[in-house]
């Protein structure tokens, strides 16, 4: 009987330690409350939307006007329905999400940038990308018909000289040392 309540007093104890872990210290954490203020979105993105165009085609690769087509296309699919707290806006989650594509940067600091929290962030960033390959997609990847194909195929064949071949892949070039012995075997003439 001894064994068994030890048992039983570890499971409890197991179980008080879980529910301990899983109360949230805040309903949403200080740094992320003041995101309407000191968001990129709502600072930096609108400052170079209204005035520097070259500066927004640098952060996000894309212009203003582009930004708001794009917008004005996924914006339906990319907006939530809230009753407690205002969620990201379906213009913020395409800020951050073509910020995070376009720059390279880490999951974290595009959500510290765009002051939201870091699963948030990819969950928002992981939606955008999905939504934008599901508009974007059949207008400007639409799959060529069998005629499309034989004139891609003919075009290799008349520059490149390359039969039955449908398409491409770019590589990126990249600095070695060349071994000993291999001539030009190794240069680059492309560049």
């Amino acid at each position: 009987m001894e064994w068994q309540q030890k048992v039983a007093a570890l499971r409890l104890r197991l179980i008080l330690k879980r529910k301990k872990a899983l109360t949230r210290k805040y309903w949403v954490r200080p740094v992320w409350e003041r995101r309407a203020e000191e968001s990129e979105f709502f600072t930096a993105m609108k400052v170079m939307q209204d005035g520097d165009a070259s500066l927004f085609h640098k952060f996000y690769r894309m212009s203003p006007e582009t930004f708001n087509l794009l917008h004005s296309m996924v914006a339906s699919r990319l907006t939530k329905e809230w009753l407690c707290r205002e969620p990201i806006s379906s213009g913020e989650r395409l800020a951050l999400t073509l910020r995070y594509l376009s720059s390279g940067m880490l999951i974290k600091d595009a959500a510290m940038a765009f002051r939201v929290g870091i699963e948030t962030a990819r969950r928002a960033i992981h939606l955008t990308c999905t939504v934008l390959w599901e508009v974007l997609a059949p207008i400007y990847m639409k799959a060529p018909t069998e005629n499309e194909w034989r004139e891609i195929a003919a075009d290799f064949w008349s520059l490149w000289q390359f039969p039955n071949c449908l398409g491409a892949v770019d590589g990126k070039h990249i600095e070695i040392k060349c071994p000993k012995n291999a001539g030009s075997l190794y240069f680059n003439y492309k560049v």
